[in-house]
């Protein structure tokens, strides 16, 4: 590092857990909104409820990030006074940056399993198990659901690179110690060595998890598998 002379790797490598937690909380906050949700629009297209939950996902599918972000310091940390704003002192500093993160991703996957529990629901293996008496939810849980989750697996690891790579204005807002706040500070800084290092540790994250999802959707589709 030109600023402070330490390897730079090693500065990288130690930002990057803080990375990996805001992703981990975003991503689990994510999947824990858009399953039951995703299912219970693609159960039922029509309805008043459900089209206000379309027109809110809408909505938010058209702020940006950092928008959510400071509408959210704005209502809970400034007027409320509920939460921090600011640092990485706890699980109360941790909500509000995950709840940003999940708000901005969410509407996007909940379309998909929407649309995937939709057709589904019309295929031909979902009218044989309601032929031989399945009940609505057991075709919906057991059957629809897991077949249509298998086309969100390919977006959810693209989602995660994102998470752990991609959150450079969400961790400037909130101050958040991962290596989007230490690209920030080393390009203010000029400081290349550890801008290069970011690179070379975010072109292997992206590596792995895509590398993983794609794994993960061939065990659970066999008609991927190679024969």
């Amino acid at each position: 590092s030109l600023a402070d002379g330490a390897p730079a790797l090693e500065k990288v490598l130690a930002a990057y857990p803080a990375s990996l937690l805001l992703g981990g909380l975003a991503m689990a906050l994510t999947l824990a909104i858009t399953i039951p949700l995703g299912a219970w629009l693609g159960a039922r297209p029509g309805g008043a409820a459900r089209g206000g939950a379309r027109a809110v996902l809408f909505a938010l599918q058209g702020f940006p990030g950092f928008v959510i972000a400071l509408l959210l310091v704005h209502v809970f940390a400034i007027e409320l006074v509920w939460l921090p704003a600011l640092g990485f002192s706890g699980p109360a500093s941790w909500i509000l940056p995950a709840v940003s993160v999940a708000t901005f991703l969410a509407p996007k996957l909940v379309r998909l399993i929407e649309a995937n529990v939709g057709a589904a629901l019309s295929s031909g293996y979902v009218r044989t198990a309601r032929a031989i008496g399945a009940t609505e939810r057991e075709v919906l849980w057991r059957h629809a659901l897991p077949n249509a989750l298998l086309g969100a697996i390919a977006l959810v690891g693209a989602q995660f690179a994102f998470l752990v790579t991609g959150l450079v204005i969400i961790e400037t807002i909130f101050a958040w110690p991962g290596i989007g706040w230490l690209l920030v500070q080393s390009t203010v800084n000029l400081d290349f060595p550890v801008i290069q290092a970011i690179t070379l540790v975010v072109v292997i994250t992206v590596f792995l998890v895509n590398s993983a999802a794609e794994w993960l959707q061939r065990r659970a589709d066999p008609r991927t598998r190679p024969r």
